[in-house]
């Protein structure tokens, strides 16, 4: 199921990965002149990278080499989630040492996905099977997801084009970079990938299953993000 060439990106992915988090959770200063919040945030998030996705992603590698249709939605699931993760990195946080790392992991992360997404979508609409009831249980939730990030975001981006005073711009320090993938990406996905659902298309249970990875993985971050920052 996986390429050679879509192993070997994984792989250094989870390289990368070890060592940027490493990098974030035990040195001290690689996110100086960033915002109390955004490094308490970073900090929460790298944890789950090290203890979580790293350790998920290097399993899940290992039953999709192995032929297993699940470990290489897993592997792209959580490839959805290193592309986030480090393309906040890379154009949020404020240069520092490892701004190389970030790009690298974000790069990696992308042309990876693409590559495994692009080989699943041709392979496995014909080869699996998903009971139709949950699967729309994930994409009505995919819906209320998309429709809460849009109300949790729209509030304070209106006010604060009128000039007003908004945390989102406080917090990130001008460059609203979370907003941006959230609203530009994370939102249509979710509404596309529940249509194709409803409408039964064969992709559909690719996409859910990537998105539902992904989404789990990140909703793990906030909630060591939520702690840290406490």
């Amino acid at each position: 199921m996986l390429s050679v060439t879509t192993s070997l990106l994984t792989f250094v992915i989870i390289i990368l990965g070890i060592v940027l988090s490493l990098a974030g959770v035990f040195i001290d200063g690689v996110y100086a002149g960033n915002s109390v919040s955004l490094i308490a945030q970073a900090k929460g998030q790298d944890l789950v990278t090290l203890v979580i996705a790293v350790p998920a992603l290097l399993i899940a590698l290992i039953f999709a080499l192995r032929g297993s249709i699940r470990g290489a939605l897993a592997v792209a699931g959580l490839l959805g989630y290193f592309l986030y993760t480090y393309a906040s990195y890379a154009f949020m946080v404020q240069f520092n040492k490892w701004f190389l790392g970030y790009v690298a992991l974000f790069s990696c992360s992308l042309f990876t996905f693409i590559l495994l997404v692009t080989s699943l979508l041709k392979a496995i609409p014909t080869m699996i099977s998903v009971p139709p009831a949950p699967l729309r249980v994930s994409a009505v939730l995919f819906l209320i997801v998309a429709m809460a990030i849009l109300v949790m975001w729209l509030s304070q981006i209106i006010p604060a084009m009128f000039g007003k005073s908004a945390r989102i711009i406080e917090d990130s320090v001008d460059k609203p970079v979370i907003q941006v993938l959230d609203l530009g990406v994370i939102v249509p996905a979710a509404i596309v990938i529940a249509v194709l659902v409803f409408r039964g298309a064969p992709t559909g249970p690719v996409w859910a299953t990537i998105l539902l990875v992904k989404g789990l993985t990140l909703a793990l971050a906030i909630v060591s993000m939520t702690i840290f920052m406490a």
